[in-house]
This record gives structure tokens, sequence and C-alpha cells, in this order.
């Protein structure tokens, strides 16, 4: 195996049992792409340079020592994750080109004048698709992950604009506003209250807007005592564009404090009570 590597960009392998291709095709797809390559000469070759690393892409001829690049493209097609295969060949056939495209092969160039251009346009096509998909994952990925950490908390959070529309919210806000995350989004938070509540929410939202610091009130709703702070979320320019929401049930703890109160005064009424007889009995 004979090998070019430029950092820790893309990854390819060769395949061409032609010297002096192979460190061509090798040499202009290093250059062009900035990445590493690999070159093997055969299939036995490919499947062991496979087995062994990962690959980005692999560009394969098609006319091979002991097979043929649709081989090795009918292989890799078989993966769970298809690799892209690119198959170059010394003559064009219609035949060849059709078996290549329905193993899904990445691209189908013939070895002429265009090659150098072609090859490269295509790898590169290929690659961009890659990246794509690798966004593409990596943004499900983190709102998966999101999603995961709002509908972790028992707590609301809820994140508005300054038109009032729901941008996201956890499962518990949807649920306690009788709604679910999907299909509030984008809705209207005031749709979700009743219209003396609404009202006192849009007051609260213009003032933390306004002043662009955090508001902190309890309001009850629904038999709930529920602590609420407002977060202005700031854009490039300095102004408020979004305000995050964080509501936490109190309910439990304030009827705590309110009997842990009660069983104060009745405390200090039975310690009252007990010092006058103490009195009166010294007396």
């Amino acid at each position: 195996m004979i090998n070019i590597h430029n950092g820790d960009d893309w990854k390819l392998l060769v395949v061409e049992d032609d010297p002096e291709q192979a460190y061509a095709m090798m040499r202009l797809l290093a250059r062009r792409l900035q990445a590493s390559i690999d070159t093997v000469t055969d299939l036995a070759s490919a499947r062991a340079a496979l087995a062994g690393q990962a690959y980005d892409a692999v560009v394969t001829d098609y006319q091979l020592p002991d097979g043929s690049g649709l081989d090795l493209l009918r292989e890799v097609s078989l993966r769970p994750e298809h690799l892209p295969v690119i198959l170059v060949t010394g003559q064009g056939d219609e035949g060849v080109a059709a078996e290549a495209f329905r193993l899904q092969a990445s691209g189908y160039v013939v070895k002429d004048s265009k090659l150098p251009e072609m090859v490269s346009q295509v790898v590169s096509r290929a690659l961009g698709e890659i990246s794509l998909r690798r966004a593409e994952e990596a943004l499900l990925a983190g709102e998966r992950n999101q999603r995961a950490l709002l509908d972790a908390t028992p707590e609301t959070l809820l994140l508005v604009d300054m038109e009032g529309r729901i941008l996201t919210i956890n499962e518990t806000g949807a649920s306690r506003l009788g709604g679910t995350p999907e299909e509030m989004a984008g809705s209207k938070l005031v749709d979700y209250l009743d219209p003396e509540l609404a009202a006192g929410r849009g007051e609260q939202f213009a003032r933390a807007a306004r002043t662009s610091a955090p508001l902190r009130f309890e309001d009850e709703r629904d038999g709930m005592v529920l602590d609420n702070v407002l977060y202005p979320v700031l854009g490039e320019d300095g102004k408020v564009e979004r305000i995050a929401a964080f509501s936490r049930d109190i309910t439990r703890a304030r009827a705590n404090e309110e009997a842990l109160k009660k069983a104060h005064a009745e405390l200090e009424d039975r310690v009252l009570e007990r010092t006058a007889q103490l009195r009166e009995a010294n007396a």
C-alpha cells in the first residue's frame, strides 16, 4: 500500500493496478481535495484495507487483476453505511455504467483527457454529500440531546420570541398548559392561558424585555403555586430577541412553610400558656 497523508481531513482509498495511474490519481486527489490517500493494486488488497481502516470514499478502476470494480462496489453496497464508490473505466460501456448506478455508485468516470477534472469533481461532490449528511446527523443529535435535557427536568422550560410565539417548550410545560411540545411550537403562549393570566404574563414579558434584566415572580394556577423567572436573551445587537421562562412548582414547599409557621405559632402559644401556668402556680 502506498499513501499520502494530509493531516486529519478526508481519507480516500484508490484501487488501481497501473502504478503510474495510481500515483497520478493519488497526487491529484491529495492536492485538490486536501485528502489523505491510500492506494492498492487489486481487489484483495482493497478488501483488506477497508476491513482495517475507515475511509470516506473509494475510487476504483473497473479492470482489476483479481476481479472488477463492480465486485468491490457490490460488496460495499451491502454494508450498513454505504461508502461512496466512484468507478473509473478505460472505455465507456453503457452496460457497466448502468450496473454501477444500479449498485448506487457515487460516480462513473471514463479514462480520457477529462479524467483529472471529472474525477476530482465527482469525488468532491460525493464528499460534499457526506459533509451534508454528517451535519444533518449532528444537528439531529444536538436536537435530541437538547430535547432530552429539556424533558429531564420536572419543571416548565420554554422559549418565546418577541411576538409571544413559543419557539420550544419541554414536556412538563406543555402538559401543564394542556398541549404537546410539537403542537405548541409556533403558537402563541397566551392562547393557552386564561385572559387574566395572559394579560399579566404580557406585562411581565414586556417588562423583562424593556429592562433586559431577569424578572422573578409567583402566581397561582389550577391549585398550584409557581415560582417563575423570565430571562431575556440578547441578540448580537444587544437587544432582547427572545425570553426564556422557567416555572417551578413550589406548592408543596409553600404548604410546608405554612405548616411550619402554624406549628411555630402553636408552639409559642403553648409556651406562653405554660409560662402563665407556672407563674400562677408560683404565686
